[in-house]
């Protein structure tokens, strides 16, 4: 969770690939609404990243075994850190939706995959399973 402008966003992060989500704070109180909001939001970036198959391989077909948690992989907490503060430049600069922060973020290269962004690595990984 973080926050930018006083409005609270989550950063939902898959620790394989670092494909992420920003969803907004605004009206989840449980974690049955942070995953309704999460999902569709997964199943949009997926769809405009061609991936459908990865989609429902991570998302649907593992979804009972989903759980929040933190990671001692402190790679994976420093690319969402960094996520982080690119999110609240780019918040503070310009009125983007969440829709454009999770697209920023996800063409981003990281170290951590490679110097890969999270788009070209998940659609790497689609692409050797069919």
């Amino acid at each position: 969770m973080f926050v930018v402008e006083r409005c609270r966003y989550y950063l939902v992060t898959h620790a394989a690939s670092l494909f992420s989500v920003v969803v907004r704070g605004a009206g989840i109180s449980s974690e049955e609404k942070l995953f309704d909001f999460v999902f569709q939001e997964l199943k949009e970036k997926f769809s405009e990243a061609g991936c459908d198959n990865m989609f429902e391989r991570i998302a649907v077909a593992g979804s009972e075994e989903i759980v929040l948690s933190n990671t001692a992989n402190r790679k994976i907490i420093g690319s969402m850190n960094d996520m982080i503060q690119c999110l609240q430049v780019i918040r503070d600069d310009t009125a983007v939706s969440v829709h454009e922060m999770s697209a920023f973020i996800n063409r981003t290269p990281f170290t951590y995959i490679n110097g890969n962004s999270p788009f070209k690595f998940i659609k790497d990984a689609d692409n050797s399973l069919k």
